[in-house]
């Protein structure tokens, strides 16, 4: 019986040779069972998913004659529904999991089909593999892989191959764009080790920061629960209990039994009054997800905890970015805030189709019904992180090829005008 392998969470990624790293994708664990007379998907908790996900096991079944000499077959990976090749979006594959009839389960596949992303292999050939090292099963999954003719990501397509990178470095940009879970280094000797957590599989999640206040204290369960300012009341933000030091969650609960007020047997309501930062991976609907204590924010008043500012926390805006006059509105019914979480939220499609091109803006300094021209070359007082290359007339000419930059050149223009083009961030040449 397959027990997926488990990593270990950790704060470092290993830095030692040897290791390598992929994307922590955000879904099912799942493990692929491909014989020549059957095809099933097994949750981690041998739960039976072949129904749930029916593109996948269809895609495999009409790709079966390609690696016949290979069966039978153990995968495993991880099924999602994507937003991009390396962010998956866990609500969605909840739904899907959480759908029964077949007629429902057709129009969710073709309006948002699922995706088997594969990083490991366990059987082969009707082999049992596991003792062989990472390595070893990499290539094997990898001629698989050759002969279904997937090396390369296809977005729409339920079979994916999880990329490798063998650098942290050059992974973790790329999860930062995407806004992904996290990664998984793995060192490239390890036996596939059958439903144990080891550290030769090691996660790093990609936590985003925010704020809350705390409201109130259950004394059954030791959550405290958190709440935002929004349209002058507060809100609940969610819950969180894991990673207060011993010494600051008994300094939190005295607080709140001086200075609030026992409202059942259990549960003690405040003022909001404290506020922290919480490790998250999103908020949403009034719940955190897998959430961490990370400090308390003394600098901070609780109507300084606004709807806004967790939108902010959660778009992990580069640190090097200072939004200034966030409430300045550009377009109608559009805050400059709203517009930069907007790029935000494209930058992984958009910055990908910048990279290496020389850019050029439109400027409107007197709005966008006036006189318009554009400047290519890089003004006086630009930030020092805009990235050029050799221009005409000893000019330099900018690129936008990371996200700092992608960030600064929008508010690079906001320094000299006060409005922008209505219809496209830059113009490539």
């Amino acid at each position: 019986m397959w027990k997926p392998m488990i990593p270990t969470l950790v704060d470092e990624p290993p830095l030692k040779k040897n290791w390598i790293f992929e994307t922590k994708y955000d879904g099912f664990r799942c493990g692929l069972s491909w014989t020549s007379e059957d095809i099933k998907l097994i949750s981690r908790n041998q739960k039976d998913l072949t129904e749930n996900f029916p593109e996948v096991v269809e895609w495999c079944k009409s790709q079966q004659h390609k690696i016949e000499d290979l069966l039978p077959l153990f995968i495993d990976g991880e099924i999602v529904i994507l937003r991009t090749e390396f962010q998956a979006i866990f609500d969605l594959v909840q739904q899907r999991g959480r759908i029964k009839t077949k007629k429902k389960i057709n129009q969710a596949k073709q309006n948002r089909p699922a995706t088997f992303m594969a990083f490991d292999l366990i059987h082969y050939q009707n082999h049992d593999i596991s003792n062989q090292s990472l390595r070893d099963r990499r290539k094997k999954l990898e001629q698989i892989s050759q002969h279904l003719q997937t090396e390369n990501f296809a977005f729409r397509r339920p079979f994916n191959l999880v990329q490798q990178f063998n650098q942290y470095d050059e992974i973790h940009g790329v999860i930062k764009l995407h806004q992904a879970e996290g990664i998984v280094a793995k060192k490239t000797s390890s036996p596939y080790s059958n439903g144990k957590r080891t550290n030769d599989w090691v996660k790093i999640k990609n936590y985003r920061m925010v704020q809350g206040a705390i409201t109130n204290w259950n004394a059954n369960n030791d959550y405290f629960e958190v709440a935002y300012f929004n349209e002058d009341q507060f809100n609940t933000l969610g819950k969180v209990k894991n990673g207060f030091k011993e010494k600051d969650k008994k300094t939190l609960i005295t607080f709140i039994q001086e200075h609030g007020e026992q409202t059942s047997s259990s549960l003690w309501s405040v003022h909001p009054s404290a506020c922290i930062d919480i490790k998250c991976l999103d908020a949403k609907d009034g719940e955190l997800r897998e959430p961490f204590f990370h400090q308390f924010r003394f600098d901070l008043e609780p109507d300084d905890v606004t709807k806004d500012l967790v939108r902010e926390g959660l778009a992990q805006l580069p640190k090097e970015i200072e939004l200034s006059k966030p409430d300045k509105e550009l377009f109608p019914h559009t805050t400059k805030r709203d517009y930069v979480l907007y790029l935000r939220e494209v930058a992984p499609i958009l910055l990908p189709r910048l990279q290496d091109k020389r850019l050029t803006m439109i400027r409107y300094p007197d709005g966008i019904d006036e006189h318009s021209f554009y400047q290519k070359h890089l003004p006086d007082y630009a930030p020092d992180y805009i990235q050029t290359v050799p221009g005409d007339e000893d000019e330099e000419d900018i690129l936008c090829q990371d996200l700092k930059v992608y960030y600064g050149s929008v508010i690079m223009r906001h320094w000299s005008f006060t409005c922008i083009s209505n219809h496209t961030l830059f113009l490539s040449r």
